[in-house]
């Protein structure tokens, strides 16, 4: 089994929206449970993340998940779902990336029997790259996205450091 959880804690401050991005409607469904009901046939176990203030507003729009309270930054958030997670795997990811596909997911979920710790979808960078006045090779360089798959107890491993991390590949 693997777990799924759906980071929507965020304030959407970089959208500049007047509206958290997890509020946007897609139809008749806000962002985050158009996401989720997405993946709901796919994934036993959902966990939906979500700012306090929002939190009983989202668990009434359907019990068919697990609802958890976030944090202020993306790595607390990721810790207090991890702790309803009792499967070895669990698929990571946000909200705001509501385009990703079964496809992708089933693409990166196919390579956890490979050896790997964490899977996860990246781009190439095609531009030219520096590091302040550096040029950077662009070969050596990838653009890491969500979702990711991990390790769970790994991934509650490494949230145990007082290291910060920006995503869980790193």
């Amino acid at each position: 089994m693997i777990s799924l959880i759906l980071l929507a804690a965020g304030g959407s401050t970089r959208f500049n929206l007047g509206v958290k991005k997890q509020w946007i409607r897609v139809g008749h469904e806000p962002l985050w449970q158009h996401v989720a009901n997405k993946f709901k046939s796919y994934f036993d176990d959902i966990i939906i993340v979500s700012n306090k203030d929002d939190l009983e507003y989202m668990k009434s729009f359907d019990d068919g998940f697990k609802f958890v309270e976030g944090g202020n930054e993306r790595q607390v958030s990721l810790k207090n779902a991890l702790n309803l997670v009792n499967s070895e795997w669990v698929l990571v990811s946000d909200v705001a990336r509501a385009g990703v596909s079964i496809d992708m997911v089933e693409k990166i979920i196919s390579k956890k029997d490979e050896g790997f710790d964490c899977i996860s979808p990246y781009l190439e960078v095609v531009d030219t790259a520096y590091l302040d006045t550096n040029l950077i090779d662009r070969k050596k360089i990838k653009l890491i996205q969500t979702p990711q798959l991990s390790k769970t107890n790994l991934l509650k491993k490494a949230l145990l450091k007082d290291e910060i991390f920006t995503d869980d590949s790193a």
